[in-house]
């Protein structure tokens, strides 16, 4: 797969059509022209004129991101999965932050309720269990699971395809 280079300003409608289609795109910008801010992770622009290398480096880190399928969380609390994008609640988004920073390991429940709540003493622990759940089945459609690793924690993984055996 190669990465589509687009000149911005010039072709924004190609920007966004390949942004509807969950595409990595390069925006190459004139000398001129003001930056994009880049919040899809899916996305990235380079200034004229550029390195053969540093294009390059650009494009397979794109390719990189794509390919690894790993959610990212945007700073305005959207949740990108692949080419999904799942806007989150604020509360929502302060525990996806931390299980995504820390996605496929175990982050320790307490650790995760001082994150998500500094300065707190103590968190009923029927808050966290509910915004867990909650948080489930709002990810649920992006493939995502947060998995409870009993006596230890969280865990955010991508869901298990298991086959029907007939």
């Amino acid at each position: 797969m190669n990465v589509p280079m687009v000149r911005w300003p010039n072709n924004a409608a190609e920007v966004e059509r390949y942004r509807s289609l969950g595409v990595p795109r390069l925006l190459i910008l004139e000398d001129a022209a003001r930056p994009p801010v880049c919040a899809d992770p899916l996305e990235d622009w380079v200034r004229t004129p550029i390195a053969a290398d540093d294009l390059r480096a650009r494009s397979d880190a794109l390719l990189a991101r794509a390919e690894a399928d790993i959610p990212v969380l945007d700073k305005k609390g959207v949740l990108h999965v692949g080419g999904t994008r799942l806007p989150l609640a604020p509360s929502e988004a302060d525990v996806v932050r931390v299980l995504v920073q820390s996605f496929r390991m175990v982050v320790d429940r307490q650790d995760l309720a001082r994150q998500v709540w500094p300065g707190r003493a103590s968190i009923r622990r029927n808050a966290l269990d509910l915004r867990i759940l909650r948080i489930r089945r709002r990810i649920e459609p992006c493939g995502l699971v947060i998995r409870t690793v009993w006596g230890r924690g969280y865990l955010m993984d991508r869901q298990r395809v298991v086959a029907a055996v007939p």
